[in-house]
């Protein structure tokens, strides 16, 4: 019996055995699989991650590009509205000084002659031009008289009958001539 009960032992150490190896081989590859799924999710989720920050990045890039292409924007138009109100002070000044001449007082003739006449027209000049209020009386005018607006020279003319305004001005001139 005593061998009996060891074959019947050793039958039974075998078919445990048996049993543990499977159990030991469908928990590896449990394990082999659970491993993998990981690996593969974590992968993912490195992936997802990995382009959600290049998107991120590229927006931010984006933005910045953008931002530094306005600012240089805005830098080029403050710097040219700087340039042109320069040359324009410039200019001013140019002509102010150019108004004290004799020859100012001959291109003033020379306006009013290749006008369609001032005879009864209201002149307008800058005050300080009220000193060549003789030529214009001199040539028709009904009357000479200082407008402070005009800061550059040369003079506007209505026409009462008419209405018309014949501006002559140095100040509209300077304006086309700037005319952003």
């Amino acid at each position: 019996m005593e061998k009996q009960f060891e074959g019947f032992a050793a039958a039974l150490d075998k078919q445990t055995e048996t049993q543990i190896n499977e159990i030991m081989e469908n928990a590896q590859r449990l394990r082999d699989e659970i491993l993998s799924n990981a690996q593969m999710t974590v992968q993912q989720e490195s992936e997802k991650t990995n382009e959600e920050s290049a998107a991120r990045t590229e927006e931010y890039n984006r933005r910045r590009i953008s931002k530094t292409a306005l600012d240089a924007k805005r830098a080029v138009l403050t710097r040219r509205e700087e340039m042109h109100e320069q040359i324009c002070s410039k200019v001013r000044e140019k002509l102010k000084l150019f108004c004290g001449t004799k020859d100012y007082e001959r291109r003033i003739a020379e306006e009013i002659d290749n006008t369609a006449g001032i005879s009864g027209a209201d002149i307008y000049v800058s005050p300080s031009d009220m000193r060549l209020k003789e030529l214009f009386a001199g040539r028709g005018a009904r009357s000479v008289n200082a407008d402070p607006k005009i800061s550059c020279g040369g003079f506007y003319i209505i026409y009462p009958e008419t209405g018309m305004i014949d501006d002559r001005t140095y100040d509209l001139r300077l304006r086309i001539l700037t005319r952003n």
